[in-house]
């Protein structure tokens, strides 16, 4: 158990890596990996839609069995809705539900005061349109001073910061039963 408050902004050790805090909503703290894990792209095969894409396989597999290899309890993690609204608006992806994901553009401008800039570019969940619309594989970024802009999710330059939930129980030290990934 971490044991701490639940503070917007205050960092956390889970599973071996450092996390922001971004928000916390009745028994569920949202945060933000402190550090990219590494540049990879967005997906392999170009598309920007993120419940095909390579990288939500990798992030939903290997990395969060290296979570629980890192000491990271299995129980603590929850589910979350992930919004893949484009960001011009249209809805054709709809959303997902992941034990591990991305920041929406969205959350990203909501918790941008918290959130610290990088030496490396780093992926949003959000594409930059969709293939309906003749954008199959654009996808937004935060460049490493916190502009936005765009690029093919194909491009292996890109950092990954993992965004993630856990019971709050975990962080508080309480127990409370709740449904887990």
């Amino acid at each position: 158990m971490i044991k701490t408050a639940i503070v917007s902004g205050t960092l956390i050790s889970f599973g071996g890596m450092d996390w922001i805090i971004l928000e916390s909503e009745g028994n569920m703290t949202r945060l933000l990996a402190k550090e990219s894990i590494g540049d990879m792209p967005f997906d392999e095969d170009n598309s920007n839609n993120w419940t095909n894409s390579s990288l939500r396989a990798y992030l939903n597999g290997e990395f969060l069995e290296t979570l629980v290899a890192n000491g990271a309890d299995p129980n603590a993690f929850l589910q979350d809705t992930y919004s893949l609204i484009a960001d011009d608006g249209l809805d054709d992806y709809g959303s997902s539900v992941d034990c591990v994901g991305l920041l929406s553009i969205d959350q990203y401008r909501k918790h941008r005061r918290i959130i610290s800039n990088l030496d490396d570019w780093w992926w949003l969940i959000t594409p930059y349109s969709v293939k309906s619309n003749g954008y199959p594989g654009a996808v937004r970024y935060v460049y490493s001073d916190g502009t936005l802009s765009s690029l093919n999710a194909r491009a292996r330059d890109i950092g990954v910061r993992p965004a993630l939930t856990l019971k709050s129980d975990i962080i508080t030290g309480r127990v409370d039963e709740k449904e887990s990934c």
